[in-house]
């Protein structure tokens, strides 16, 4: 082998280690989002459910959930990056190696990609359990925040819409995220499938 494809090589798995350690960096972000932010968070929320004092503070939780859903999609956008643009160095070491070598991101599309995968399984969990405490939430938040209108209506002023279109405002949201989180995504595979073609691989 020439001493220029060596140093090819070289440089190509020391970038292949940067994407994977990358990914790595992602899981722990993931897991540590389950772990240390939501436990404690619905600690909090229950906490608020039967102190009737800290009862509004409930009405956060459909922002915070939308928010949530928002870095998920963040985190996922890590993994496209790490699986196709690592799916891309593995090619050209393989290449410059004469032979399928390197294989990882083929076997990373079998046991952590799809619908079958461990990973989908976590992120879909994830969604699950935050459309289940707000299912569970809403008739608490609703009740609140028309108690809560109802009472310091002329104090409000026009904070008070706020309240009165809570629910709106909230699926507006909600509508919005969704809308970027799916072009987001659209759009970086589009792309990272333009630039696999054009480089052939």
């Amino acid at each position: 082998m020439e001493d220029h494809a060596k140093v090819l090589i070289d440089v190509l798995q020391k970038e292949l280690v940067r994407v994977k350690e990358k990914a790595r960096a992602t899981d722990e972000w993931f897991y540590r989002l389950l772990s240390v932010g939501i436990v404690p968070f619905l600690a909090f929320l229950g906490y608020c459910a039967v102190n009737p004092t800290y009862r509004i503070l409930m009405a956060a939780l459909p922002f915070i959930s939308i928010l949530g859903v928002l870095l998920i999609g963040i985190l996922s956008n890590h993994y496209l990056y790490a699986s196709y643009y690592g799916g891309y160095l593995e090619h050209r070491i393989n290449i410059l190696l004469r032979g399928e070598e390197l294989l990882d991101s083929r076997f990373g599309g079998i046991f952590y990609h799809g619908f079958g995968s461990l990973v989908f399984f976590s992120y879909a969990l994830s969604l699950v359990l935050l459309f289940l405490v707000n299912l569970a939430a809403y008739p608490i938040i609703d009740a609140t925040i028309k108690t809560f209108y109802r009472d310091h209506y002329k104090t409000l002023g026009r904070s008070a819409y706020v309240l009165e279109y809570f629910w709106q405002l909230t699926f507006l949201f909600l509508f919005v995220v969704l809308a970027i989180c799916v072009v987001s995504y659209v759009r970086s595979v589009r792309q990272a499938r333009r630039v696999t073609r054009m480089i052939g691989q």
